[in-house]
């Protein structure tokens, strides 16, 4: 159902992630973790991915376009979108970078977007590097719900099952606040609380 499958070459020193080798659990169709390496050289994958940068700031190249990202920023990288990470260039800037991974593939989102259609024409309709940044509470609560993750602790089928329910909470929640900041709202006020506006100028 998404994306559009993109009829290029593969390059050879483009590297894949298949998340039947990547994911802990492939059978759930969820993977969470955390990434704090300073870099990871260009790559795709074969499900999508959404990450939360929770410290520092990164170099980051999405499709070809560049962009200095900072703490609190969220982002969807779709199947074969090619991206990769970098150190800021700038010395004054940390050159620590954390981020939480969010990661699914697409049964999971046809899933999602079948209780909410809107999403689903957004998604279609998306700009191509479809990113937002996190108020404090909003990225407090996708920090507790990776430390809660961590702490875990069972037989690893109740471990599992509780990973794949919080993985899936969070992301519908990411999917939410990056569906929430990319609707173009404007409110019809009454003409009178327009009137009341100008007054008060």
């Amino acid at each position: 159902m998404f994306p559009p499958k993109r009829k290029t070459l593969r390059n050879k020193n483009i590297g894949h992630i298949d998340y039947r080798d990547d994911f802990d659990f492939p059978d759930s169709g969820v993977y969470f973790h955390w990434w704090n390496q300073l870099g990871v050289g260009p790559h795709d994958h074969n499900h999508y991915e959404v990450f939360i940068i929770t410290e520092g700031s990164t170099l980051h190249t999405h499709n070809g376009e560049t962009e200095l990202l900072t703490k609190g920023c969220l982002m969807l990288i779709n199947p074969e979108d090619i991206h990769m990470f970098r150190p800021p260039p700038d010395k004054s800037r940390s050159a620590h970078s954390q981020h939480i991974n969010l990661s699914f593939i697409p049964s999971v989102l046809d899933g999602i977007c079948a209780l909410s259609p809107g999403l689903a024409q957004f998604l279609r309709t998306k700009p191509a590097h479809l990113h937002t940044y996190l108020s404090e509470t909003q990225l407090d609560y996708f920090v507790s719900n990776a430390k809660q993750i961590s702490l875990l602790r069972g037989p690893q089928e109740t471990i599992k099952q509780a990973i794949t329910l919080i993985t899936i909470e969070m992301i519908v929640e990411a999917l939410s606040i990056l569906y929430k900041s990319g609707l173009n709202v404007n409110p019809q006020y009454p003409a009178w609380f327009n009137q009341l506006i100008k007054k008060a100028e």
